[in-house]
């Protein structure tokens, strides 16, 4: 007598299937919630900006009880490539994320990040993230993380933008602190 095996194994790969597809959107779900957390509860927001010399009125960004909103002007901001900081402690957490359709390429020796005071004074910042965690390259539709040390000099309500630059003024993110409506 002869037995049909494969509607068994069929069966077996459908289910391994439905796993490995409920699997992937729990982390989808999971990744969503992390990064919308994050941008809960940033201090900072901000994008590309294209002309450095107007980049104080290129954008403002305000929370409210519903999220985080902003306002920019279209000649001189990139809405699709954007940051979202935050400064807990000594460490400074960037996200950057690229949503253009040419990736970003980054470079540990090259990249500048920097804090400016509501006085004025400028501070370069020395990154946390090894050599070995840091982006070569965020290609789009991609997010990346970056920290820095935020110098102990500097308190938290003092800081009024911090800036990231990209291969010397190739991208450069200004990121605003957002303001509480």
């Amino acid at each position: 007598m002869k037995r049909n095996i494969y509607p068994n194994k069929i069966k077996r790969k459908a289910r391994q299937l439905k796993k490995v597809f409920l699997v992937g959107i729990i982390l989808v779900c999971i990744f969503a919630l992390v990064n919308i957390g994050f941008a809960l509860q940033s201090q900072f927001f901000g994008m590309q900006v294209l002309n450095m010399s107007k980049a104080k009125d290129a954008f403002s960004v305000t929370r409210s009880k519903t999220g985080v909103t902003y306002t920019h002007k279209e000649d001189l901001v990139n809405t699709s490539i954007y940051s979202w900081g935050t400064i807990e402690g000594e460490i400074i957490t960037l996200s950057i994320t690229n949503e253009s359709k040419m990736p970003i390429e980054m470079n540990y020796f090259i990249d500048e990040y920097g804090l400016i005071t509501k006085d004025g004074s400028i501070y370069k910042l020395k990154i946390k993230t090894s050599i070995t965690d840091y982006p070569n390259i965020i290609n789009p539709k991609e997010t990346k993380w970056v920290r820095a040390f935020k110098p102990t000099v500097v308190k938290l309500t003092d800081i009024e933008y911090l800036a990231i630059d990209f291969e010397f003024d190739k991208v450069v993110i200004l990121l605003k602190r957002i303001e509480e409506k």
